[in-house]
């Protein structure tokens, strides 16, 4: 699908010198439209393939759907899609190469850090608290951070690295996001069945700003609606707290909006089945689409009409309330039109509205009116 989805672009090498990918969906993908940009990220630990093929299969539904599916039309024509689908090549490849048929538990990247021989020890960083927000709990997270949410120790699994963004991986993350202006990003992860969100460096409960805190419900609430992922912070969900992680740099330092879905049950594990790998992709495609779809404007009317009866040859005043729930303003005239069956006519069948801010609604009052035809018979049903 060379009209929708670019060729791999290398961001750049990982520690072993291997490239991490991105790719750009988007229709007429050679054209920066400037719409409105969504990240996705997979495989920060590198056994968990789930993250990554969720991504895929993500991909495929969009490019496979388009001109059929009215959501991937959408989507395809007015967003554009960032994937990496994998920030880990050298942990993911060295799992492949000591467990060709899965089950490999190396987490972190590939970077020489502990000298044990013990088998429950294992080299490298753990990308995903490697980010320069609450790195260490520095600064002024002092005192409020968990300082258990990542470890200085090279041999433990959750070793933070010598410094923030001390690592390639973490960096090509960070400068891609540099150069781009993403309303909204999910960094998938596995497993536990749950949706997480900042903050994850937080161990007093420190509240998210309230304007902030009822986006991430309510974007939460509909993304988890039909998997039923538990959705909270860390804290309220694996029960302990992270410092350093992608989702807390990125809502911290860059203003997205980001949650990290944790794909499957306890008995799926870090390697579910292969019959379980459609399954668990498609409970996350709903919360695929909807993360793009708030990335722009998202615009809904809410409509009410003078109360009747009403009367053959009379006029009545209709009000509509348009609310822009997307994490952009709109772009160019938003138009309303009136329809309705025979017998009802409006005195305007178009109205063009100017851009509507981000998360703001606009009271249009007595905007339009209808009547009713003197030739309409008396007591019948009409929708409008």
């Amino acid at each position: 699908y060379p009209e929708f989805e670019s060729e791999k672009i290398s961001l750049g090498q990982s520690f072993q010198g291997r490239d991490i990918y991105a790719v750009k969906v988007s229709a007429n993908v050679d054209i920066d439209e400037h719409h409105p940009e969504v990240l996705y990220t997979g495989m920060h630990h590198a056994r968990e393939p789930m993250s990554f093929m969720i991504l895929y299969y993500y991909i495929y539904w969009l490019l496979e759907n388009y001109g059929i599916d009215d959501r991937a039309t959408q989507v395809l024509n007015t967003r554009e899609l960032w994937f990496i689908p994998i920030v880990n090549p050298d942990g993911y490849e060295y799992n492949r190469s000591i467990a060709p048929n899965g089950g490999g538990m190396q987490r972190k990247n590939m970077r020489e850090t502990c000298n044990s021989n013990s088998s429950a020890d294992a080299d490298g960083v753990d990308l995903n608290r490697n980010y320069g927000y609450a790195w260490n709990c520095q600064g002024i997270y002092e005192g409020v951070c968990d300082t258990t949410g990542s470890s200085g120790t090279g041999c433990n699994e959750t070793y933070r690295g010598s410094s923030a963004f001390s690592e390639s991986e973490t960096q090509i993350v960070r400068d891609f996001v540099y150069h781009h202006d993403f309303k909204i990003a999910l960094n998938y992860h596995a497993y536990g069945n749950y949706m997480v969100h900042p903050w994850g460096y937080n161990n007093t409960g420190l509240a998210l700003p309230l304007e902030d805190d009822e986006i991430y419900q309510e974007i939460g609430q509909e993304a988890t609606l039909y998997n039923n992922y538990f959705l909270g912070t860390g804290y309220e969900t694996v029960g302990y707290g992270v410092n350093g992680d992608s989702d807390d740099w990125m809502y911290g330092a860059q203003g997205i909006i980001t949650y990290t879905p944790e794909v499957g049950a306890n008995s799926d594990g870090f390697w579910p089945s292969s019959d379980r790998i459609v399954p668990l992709a498609e409970e996350n495609l709903h919360p695929n689409i909807l993360v793009a779809m708030y990335a722009g404007a998202l615009i809904s009317a809410d409509f009410n009409i003078q109360e009747g009866p009403y009367l053959e040859d009379n006029s009545y005043s209709i009000d509509v309330m348009l609310n822009n729930i997307g994490l952009s303003e709109s772009v160019g005239i938003t138009t309303l039109e009136f329809i309705s069956e025979d017998g009802i006519g409006f005195s305007d069948n178009f109205i063009e509205i100017d851009e509507i801010d981000l998360r703001s609604s606009i009271d249009l009052e007595g905007i339009s009116e209808f009547y009713v035809s003197p030739y309409i018979p008396s007591g019948i049903e009409t929708d409008i």
